[in-house]
């Protein structure tokens, strides 16, 4: 039916344009599937691939006009590499030193443990050996692409889950390095692995130097340029894919490093602004190409196909995370965040889908293994964002199942250190802050003195911060049922929303409603829409920052033009620059920045 529909239409422009009716294609029915999965309040990320198995042999098969999925393999290619380039420039190492030891020693672990499980199982059934050994490598690894661009989606990128979720995947990313060059050698001898890993490493330290000696120079000479410092960024991510190929590394390998070497500058968050785009469209590309590649065509009998295809189900979406959940509840972090962490990274890596690529071209890789392993890519990498926007639901069913575990055998409780609350007393009739910025820890420093008053945030570096100054606070998401009954919402006088996001303030407005009928609720809000919904939700009273200071600006503005002298309206200029200087030192300090 769609042959004879479609060849009342012309598409021979489709076969002499090649990659760029390809392009084409692929862009106009991403969007098509996305317009439509807004309106049904499903992730983008489904409607690329929806896309992609609409315009592949699934469904019209118009790519299968052109000349063939040549191309195609070539866009993934390059769209994983460029993504990976900037999770490198977003990735804070910095960040990550609090738990360095734990990210290490437990992607190690996971990785090992999945990568063995796996290979065991499918031996068992009577794959080859090089089948199963590259089976457990793909199935072992978690996207950073997919789970990096919820968390920014989310604003979760500093709690913790969300940096034990990025620590994790860094270090997977590094392992993942050695692997790719090793599985193209023939035997795994020491005269063949050496030169490897010692590759591997000169691509590191190369990437450290030049970023720290190098790219520091060029890129503060760029910024003054906004064209400059997009192509610099641009010459950067080339430049490394290349010496990754001299090396024989995978571009994407190239890519990622190339973005961590520019992730430690001051303009890497500039950088990112510039280079958005082209990276949301090569996520699109990327995952339309993944629907593109899917086919129910097998050789195999249908048992043997269903059964791999559930092995690897069954590893990834429950094997995985039960090992994230028990090295994370062993590490001190607790069920819940091992729980969020686990189901979060319960999908397989854009790493794993080059390294099947090298299986299936090296002839290692039947057709129909690979093409379970891309279906099976594209399942769970769908589910991830479900999976992500559903874990308080999640802790909520099976946290039962591992606090048996958790409970027999006494583990350090690193969480406690990201807590301070009064023991003396039970919190009544005090003050809870939400969100401890600029505003909430200016307001918590203020009326700290003189009230009782705990801090609630997520990210674990303002807690410390909070912590160090002697204010009660408690590190944790809105959405967690158990940080309102640790820090006694139920009996508190007054709640101030300080966060930003009007989706969080809403929710937590109405929550603080039902918990607490007779608490007196104040809160920020960006416009003055949702200044009104924050009212319609009971909300006492709501200030406009943005507001007040349009204000300030247009008073004095008025000044500066009645008079003509900036001094008339400036008085204070000195005393607040000096103020502001020492006030950066502080902060400085506290922060360790």
């Amino acid at each position: 039916m769609f042959e004879e529909l479609f060849s009342i239409v012309n598409f021979e422009f489709i076969q002499s344009s090649g990659l760029v009716a390809e392009l084409g294609l692929i862009v106009v029915f991403a969007t098509l599937t996305a317009l439509i999965g807004r309106l049904l309040r499903q992730p983008l990320i489904l409607s690329y691939i929806v896309a992609g198995v609409i315009i592949g042999p699934i469904g019209l098969n118009l790519l299968g006009l052109t000349q063939g999925m040549e191309n195609i393999f070539l866009i993934s290619e390059l769209g994983v590499a460029f993504l990976l380039f900037t999770v490198g420039v977003e990735s804070d190492l910095n960040k990550l030193k609090n738990i360095g030891k734990i990210v290490l020693i437990g992607s190690i672990i996971q990785v090992f443990l999945i990568s063995v499980i796996s290979f065991a199982l499918f031996n068992f059934i009577g794959l080859d050996f090089l089948v199963s050994v590259y089976l457990g490598l793909i199935l072992a690894f978690s996207s950073t692409m997919i789970v990096v661009k919820n968390l920014s989606d989310s604003n979760k990128l500093n709690t913790l889950h969300g940096r034990l979720m990025i620590g994790f995947l860094l270090m997977q990313d590094f392992l993942i390095v050695l692997v790719l060059p090793l599985v193209s050698l023939e035997s795994f001898t020491f005269t063949a692995v050496v030169p490897i890993i010692v590759k591997g490493l000169l691509l590191l330290l190369l990437a450290f130097l030049l970023g720290r000696f190098v790219f520091s120079r060029i890129v503060s000479y760029s910024s003054r340029s906004q064209e400059l410092l997009f192509l610099t960024g641009l010459s950067t991510c080339f430049v490394f894919i290349f010496l990754a190929s001299m090396l024989d590394f995978s571009p994407a390998v190239g890519a990622f490093l190339a973005g961590l070497s520019l992730s430690a500058l001051s303009s890497n968050l500039e950088l990112i602004g510039k280079i958005r785009g082209i990276r949301d469209f090569f996520v699109t590309v990327f995952f339309v190409s993944l629907g593109v590649q899917l086919t129910l065509i097998f050789s195999s009998p249908l048992e043997f196909v269903l059964l791999i295809a559930g092995i690897m189900l069954f590893i990834v979406l429950i094997l995985k995370p039960i090992v994230f959940v028990l090295i994370s509840i062993i590490a001190g972090y607790g069920t819940r965040n091992g729980l969020i962490v686990g189901f979060s990274l319960a999908q397989i890596s854009e790493f794993s889908f080059i390294l099947a690529a090298y299986g299936f071209t090296s002839g290692v890789l039947s057709s129909d293994i690979f093409s379970i392993t891309i279906i099976v890519t594209a399942v769970t990498m769908a589910v991830t964002p479900y999976f992500m926007n559903s874990s308080e639901g999640i802790y909520s069913k099976l946290s039962g199942l591992f606090h048996p575990f958790s409970n027999r055998f006494r583990f350090v409780n690193k969480l406690n250190d990201l807590e301070r609350l009064p023991e003396e007393k039970e919190l009544q009739n005090h003050i809870i802050i939400v969100g401890a910025g600029v505003m909430g820890s200016s307001i918590a420093q203020a009326i700290g003195r003189h009230n009782d008053v705990v801090v609630v945030d997520h990210d674990p570096d303002v807690i410390f911060n909070q912590i160090n100054l002697g204010i009660n606070s408690v590190c944790g998401n809105i959405e967690n049922q158990e940080i309102w009954s640790k820090v006694n919402l139920a009996k508190a006088g007054l709640l101030v929303i300080a966060i930003p996001e009007i989706t969080y303030a809403l929710y937590l407005a109405e929550k603080a409603k039902q918990i607490n009928p007779k608490i007196s609720i104040f809160s920020r809000a960006k416009t003055k829409r949702d200044a009104l919904e924050l009212y319609e939700k009971e909300v006492d009273f709501v200030i406009l920052p943005d507001v007040i200071g349009s204000n300030v600006f247009i008073k004095n503005i008025s000044a500066f033009l009645e008079t003509g002298k900036v001094l008339d309206i400036s008085n204070f200029r000195d005393e607040f620059v000096n103020y502001l200087r020492e006030e950066t030192k502080d902060e400085r300090k506290r922060f360790k920045l």
